[in-house]
């Protein structure tokens, strides 16, 4: 389950009067704050501080960011096919739902990292005459792995066609960045099995039954993340807003609240950049 992914954070910069533009090589590190529910739907919140040291490499065809990574293969006018990757953080080991056991019922596993690969598709409805707005229909179709002390599991497919809206700005030498997304999330049934369903094995009548549950709509999604870039210092801060209701695992006991939320801070240091530098791309994930 996406937490919250760090990709959401799009670090970008700008150049007044031109379009954005990045150093094709970078390399820093940084430290995020986030706040996250156990995992979507789940009442219990936790927080987390990870460092991220990183290193960026952009051409007009690849980029490998702190976004991840993504490649694009065909652009024709305003539609572009690329391949991109994702990855989520683990669940808590502790949630109170899952952890529960009795004589008869094993605690439910723990939430394990997933990494997503997949093709999207990119529209572009709208970009400004200086290339300091534009706005993508994306249509991103992943294939998501969870990772178990080096054993990978395949978790199914998920399919979340967004609206994706960024913006630039440059004040006296400060340039800030914003970007807000929104679409419906579908998933298969391997995938929301992994997070919602009860194997019999971990039945508790009357407080985690067992539950099945199948492919289909797996809620909707808005996201925005705001950033300032001053030298080499990046900082920021960003949310992302879950809705359950109508979900086909909706029902799952698993599933406390019809929403949730993940919101959290970040700060970064670029101690190197090359002198040759890229249009931003579309790096949001």
């Amino acid at each position: 389950m996406r937490l919250f992914l760090l990709p959401l954070m799009l670090w970008a910069a700008a150049v007044e009067g031109a379009a954005p533009r990045e150093p094709e090589v970078e390399v820093g590190v940084g430290a995020v704050v986030l706040v996250t529910p156990d995992y979507r739907g789940s009442s219990e919140y936790g927080w987390r501080v990870l460092p991220i040291p990183y290193v960026s490499y952009r051409t007009d065809r690849v980029q490998i960011t702190r976004q991840g990574v993504r490649a694009r293969l065909l652009s024709l006018d305003r539609t572009s096919l690329t391949v991109s990757g994702a990855t989520s953080l683990p669940g808590s080991g502790d949630n109170r739902l899952r952890s529960l056991r009795t004589p008869t019922a094993r605690p439910m596993t723990a939430i394990d990292p997933t990494f997503e690969f997949g093709p999207a598709i990119d529209y572009r409805l709208y970009e400004a005459s200086d290339g300091m707005a534009r706005t993508l229909v994306r249509v991103p179709l992943r294939a998501v792995v969870s990772v178990d002390d080096f054993h990978f599991h395949g978790r199914g497919l998920t399919l979340s066609p967004h609206v994706l809206h960024s913006f630039w700005q440059v004040h006296d030498g400060w340039e800030l960045s914003q970007h807000l997304s929104a679409g419906p999330l579908f998933a298969s049934e391997d995938y929301h099995d992994y997070y919602y369903g009860v194997a019999r094995r971990y039945a508790i009548p009357g407080v985690r039954p067992e539950y099945r549950t199948r492919a289909g709509y797996s809620g909707f999604r808005a996201t925005t993340s705001s950033g300032i870039h001053f030298g080499d210092w990046r900082v920021g801060v960003f949310a992302s807003f879950d809705w359950l209701r109508g979900a086909v695992f909706e029902d799952s006991p698993l599933i406390e609240r019809d929403h949730s939320m993940t919101a959290g801070a970040y700060v970064s240091y670029r101690f190197y950049r090359s002198v040759a530098q890229r249009p931003v791309g579309d790096e949001t994930q």
